[in-house]
């Protein structure tokens, strides 16, 4: 099941878990569950990827995006759009603060085995602008 096939009032508790009783290799995989006010976990279904979830938010309009190790901020939806994918930033409008230059930012996990480097999104804010 599909984030768009659940009902649109998710009010309750929806949770980033593993699998349950499965076999061995289905365990390591996440998924999305929402739970009704009175404990019952009302439906379960598959995100974008399947591993390295790491948060959920909700945005200030109520659209839900999910932080992913891999693959940056997902929005979920029935694209599971990636909106802000892993890579490097170079803003040039914002100075750092210290040098006066503009700096590069980098997003997620750069590079692969011995020369990989970076750290990935842990924590977003929203903001209605």
């Amino acid at each position: 099941m599909t984030l768009a096939d659940i009902p649109g009032e998710l009010s309750d508790l929806l949770v980033v878990g593993k699998r349950g009783p499965a076999a061995a290799a289905d365990k390591l995989r996440d998924q999305l569950y929402a739970f009704s006010s009175d404990g019952q976990c009302t439906v379960s279904f598959e995100p974008a990827s399947d591993r390295g979830n790491i948060r959920l938010i909700k945005g200030p309009e109520g659209e839900l995006y999910q932080l992913n190790s891999e693959m940056g901020m997902v929005r979920l939806s029935s694209t599971d759009e990636v909106i802000v994918p892993p890579g490097k930033l170079e803003p040039t409008d914002l100075r750092e603060p210290r040098y006066g230059r503009t700096a590069t930012v980098y997003v997620g996990i750069q590079g692969s085995g011995a020369d990989s480097f970076g750290r990935p999104i842990m924590d977003a804010a929203m903001d209605a602008h």
